[in-house]
């Protein structure tokens, strides 16, 4: 239960965050509330009051779980394709060895 509960007081927290770099000019801890009061309030919309809440849930997982699904597979084709590790510090430099695979990963998602 501790585990749930701090998972979550992070997530309102980060999100509290995003919502401080959306422009929103309030104190961090009112970004939180506000972030935590709009998630209960929709959570409660959600669980109780609006239909068929398992198609929604299902729903909100396919939106996730196609991206990942394609952001898997380019990751997995890039490993199996790459002959030897990537360089770090050239994974920083535009100049360096990185700059090859920005042109290959594209087609690889599609």
């Amino acid at each position: 239960m501790l585990g749930l509960i701090g998972g979550a007081v992070l997530d309102i927290y980060s999100s509290g965050l995003a919502l401080l770099s959306l422009g929103l000019r309030v104190p961090r801890y009112v970004a939180a509330l506000i972030d935590g009061t709009v998630m209960t309030l929709g959570t409660i919309y959600v669980v109780f009051v609006a239909g068929h809440f398992v198609g929604q849930f299902q729903g909100f997982l396919i939106t996730l779980g196609v991206p990942i699904t394609a952001w898997c597979g380019v990751m997995l084709a890039d490993i199996a394709l790459q002959r030897r590790d990537y360089s770090q510090p050239d994974l920083y430099n535009r100049a360096g060895d990185a700059r090859d695979h920005r042109h290959v990963a594209g087609p690889r998602y599609v």
